[in-house]
């Protein structure tokens, strides 16, 4: 009876491995590397496009040290790994070198409704020449955040020039009065840069015109918010390599202000959360956590406020940056397939909702979604109240993509980056 039982078991095991099983196939994404809580993020992407498609292998390649340094053109034509990947979430100021090298595809228009649930700026940023070529995800941009009860809180939420931050900040004698952020690198310094110029300028085109590292009013926009934190402290390769210096010390009140992405919040928050001491004023109680219900419940009151960051004198036009979730060129008909079905997957509100939502004793990695309409949705701003404030904002951002863009930018970073001086 038992040898029965195993040969049947076997004969059984045999038909279901010649035709039972389904058969698999693999899609290679690049995702945008620079988020909070990264290793979490795309191993939640990983399990939850696993449970809803199983036929799909999903392969996450990880640019995170390349990914401005050529590494995604090269993940997409092949040069950087063995296989290219299908789908690459784009930064577009790479997005005009990558349609005319011809390494991505159109994508088909009904992927980007005029009337959908978008930023303007990521609608407007993923279309080229009137085609759509990505489907947007994040956006990004310069921010000051500043504590609500600064006494000149009133005056930062209204400053719209560079000078008018100058006036508030005057020359503080040490870093706790100081102005902070994080003036080493070349693409941040290239962004800054070029942000100058766009409020100079106010039209992308004129601010292209410009873009040259002789623009010295530019260059030394940077130097004057450099000349607002004594002692250096803004241009330390410490600081920068570990990146999360300026929050922390915002969080610890150790300075009064910092300019940063809006993620630089997750970093304050998580601070607040896991690093502060029991009864220290530090700042970042933005939200709290009722156990009893599993749900969050803002903090009565949010101690944080943000605007767009002044980076010139001229009235602040707000440089937004976008990431689009973009198609291989030279996909065949299944993969191609595949590949929009994880883009619709990857940007869906629901999806989204997840990533931004944080674990209950977690920090929100406070990322900008592409879709307004998580700007106000109960779930988000329960736990990261300024959503509202920066859906604001970023309403009236652009975003700039041209021809060599990203390298001209770091080209010209460089540059601003050998002027610094750095801590003795």
């Amino acid at each position: 009876m038992k040898k029965t039982i195993t040969a049947l078991f076997v004969l059984l095991a045999t038909i279901y491995g010649a035709f039972g099983q389904e058969s698999h196939r693999r899609l290679r994404v690049a995702l945008y590397p620079y988020v909070p809580e990264k290793a979490e993020l795309f191993l939640t992407v990983i399990q939850e496009y696993r449970r809803v498609h199983p036929e799909v292998d999903l392969d996450i390649v990880d640019l995170t040290d390349t990914y401005y340094d050529q590494g995604l053109p090269q993940a997409l034509n092949g040069g950087l790994v063995v296989d290219p990947v299908d789908v690459a979430e784009v930064d577009t100021v790479f997005l005009r070198d990558l349609v005319d090298n011809h390494l991505i595809s159109e994508l088909p228009a009904d992927r980007l409704d005029d009337s959908g649930p978008y930023l303007p700026i990521a609608s407007a940023a993923s279309r080229l020449d009137g085609r759509v070529f990505g489907v947007p995800h994040w956006a990004c941009g310069d921010f000051l955040l500043f504590r609500r009860d600064d006494p000149d809180a009133p005056k930062l939420k209204q400053a719209k020039t560079l000078k008018q931050v100058e006036e508030i900040f005057g020359h503080p004698a040490d870093e706790k009065q100081a102005l902070m952020t994080d003036l080493m690198g070349k693409s941040g310094l290239g962004e800054m840069y070029l942000h100058r110029l766009l409020d100079e300028y106010q039209t992308v085109d004129e601010a292209l015109k410009h873009l040259q590292p002789t623009d010295q009013p530019s260059v030394k926009a940077v130097r004057r918010l450099f000349d607002l934190c004594p002692g250096n402290f803004d241009h330390y390769i410490r600081f920068h390599t570990f990146g999360q210096f300026y929050a922390k010390e915002f969080s610890h009140r150790k300075t009064r202000a910092i300019i940063s992405y809006s993620e630089g919040l997750h970093d304050v928050l998580d601070e607040y959360l896991h690093g502060a001491a029991v009864k220290e004023p530090a700042v970042g109680h933005i939200y709290d956590y009722d156990a009893t219900q599993g749900v969050y419940v803002p903090a009565s009151a949010n101690d944080i406020d943000a605007i767009g960051a002044p980076l010139g004198d001229s009235g602040e036009k707000m440089l937004g940056w976008v990431d689009a979730l973009c198609v291989r060129k030279g996909l065949d008909a299944q993969a191609t397939s595949d590949a929009l079905e994880f883009i619709r997957f990857y940007t869906s509100e629901e999806f989204n909702r997840k990533l931004l939502v944080p674990a209950p004793g977690d920090a929100p990695r406070y990322l900008l979604p592409a879709r307004e309409s998580l700007y106000n949705d109960a779930a988000v701003t329960a736990c990261a109240p300024l959503y509202p404030t920066f859906l604001e904002i970023m309403k009236a951002a652009v975003s700039v993509t041209a021809p060599n863009l990203n390298a001209n930018l770091r080209a010209i970073g460089k540059s601003i980056n050998k002027d610094l001086p750095s801590p003795e």
